[in-house]
């Protein structure tokens, strides 16, 4: 029973340990901000999402929540997971 829990958990181990895998390769590309407004005249703004670089570019959401109505600005660059304005 012994000799089987510690089979069990020398595999569990090893599954983990391979998984871990050689570090993320970064994507770079231009980096936004994103502005969500309740209507289409784009007059009251209801969120924000940031552009964040690492891991692999992505939006997330700053305050607020997001809408359909949306303007998107440019704010610089994902350059080996970093940005650069």
């Amino acid at each position: 029973m012994l000799k089987r829990k510690l089979a069990s958990a020398a595999a569990a181990l090893a599954v983990l340990t391979l998984g871990a895998g050689p570090a993320h390769a970064f994507e770079d590309g231009p980096a936004f901000s994103l502005g969500f407004y309740s209507d289409a005249s784009h007059t009251t703004m209801v969120g924000f999402a940031r552009w964040q670089c690492n891991p692999g570019p992505h939006a997330t959401l700053v305050w607020g929540y997001s809408t359909q109505y949306e303007e998107v600005m440019w704010v610089g660059n994902c350059v080996n997971g970093q940005l650069e304005m």
